[in-house]
């Protein structure tokens, strides 16, 4: 079954997205991280780092992770690799 609890943020959650398909789950948190979890054994596959700030939101799909953060970007991660392919920065 899927674990009840993912260990690996250092702070608050602020936010998840399941991508039910590929049976992954992305978190996203106070601390500047993103992560993406296996559900079907509760192991963390990649931490996004970057953002300089909490990170808000996450969205997934099959190919990329979307991050937002207080930092004003949002980044856009390959889901296999971590690798940040584009940070939009409205502001600068």
């Amino acid at each position: 079954g899927i674990p009840e609890l993912l260990f690996g943020h250092r702070s608050v959650v602020l936010g998840l997205f399941l991508h039910s398909s590929t049976n992954r789950l992305c978190s996203s948190a106070a601390d500047k991280h993103a992560r993406v979890w296996d559900l079907t054994d509760g192991k963390c596959l990649l931490v996004l780092r970057g953002h300089t700030g909490p990170v808000t939101s996450v969205w997934c799909d099959d190919r990329h992770v979307v991050t937002s953060s207080t930092d004003g970007t949002v980044r856009i991660w390959m889901s296999l690799s971590g690798k940040c392919v584009c940070c939009l920065d409205p502001v600068g």
